[in-house]
């Protein structure tokens, strides 16, 4: 009894978290930083808060990718987005993250999940939209916030075999 009472104090907790994420105006502080480092930092932390990750993590990179950003809100992005492509596979899968550097980096995140939805794909970063029963439906509106503050894109669609990709783009 009292550790469901803790869940849900826990849960109430993450859900204000979000939305003064969502609601609060946010100004990055840049710094240069390793788009490649936070990315293995953000799924570190994903393996280490006791998520199911079956299967594999693939980084495809060609060595450091330098970027003018917030570390610690391009690091949510990360969480959400790794946090996402786990739900997506809970018999396993394959999650694979590639940059490709530019004058905008990309960062492709495909995972081999469930996939998204055409009814549902049209809403994904519409604040409270979620089909999970223990969601905001706030992780992809913050990420996307997070991202256009530092003057990027998000998008979101099919993986080429199945699954979900969501490509992020960042100015250098």
């Amino acid at each position: 009894m009292v550790g469901e009472i803790l869940g849900q104090i826990d849960r109430l907790d993450h859900i204000v978290r979000d939305l003064l994420a969502f609601a609060r105006p946010t100004i990055p502080t840049r710094r240069s930083i390793d788009v490649v480092e936070g990315l293995w930092r953000a799924w570190s932390m994903v393996v280490h808060a006791g998520s199911p990750v079956g299967g594999r993590f693939v980084l495809d990179v060609a060595g450091p990718v330098p970027v003018e950003a917030d570390p610690e809100l391009l690091q949510q992005v990360w969480l959400h987005l790794f946090q996402n492509a786990v739900e997506a596979m809970p018999q396993g899968g394959e999650l694979r993250v590639r940059t490709v550097p530019g004058p905008l980096v990309q960062v492709e995140i495909c995972d081999s999940g469930v996939g998204i939805s055409q009814d549902h794909l049209a809403n994904v970063f519409k604040p409270f939209h979620t089909t999970k029963t223990r969601g905001t439906g706030l992780g992809l509106p913050i990420s996307r916030k997070i991202v256009e503050e530092h003057g990027g894109s998000i998008r979101i669609g099919p993986g080429a075999a199945g699954g979900t990709t969501v490509v992020v783009e960042l100015p250098r």
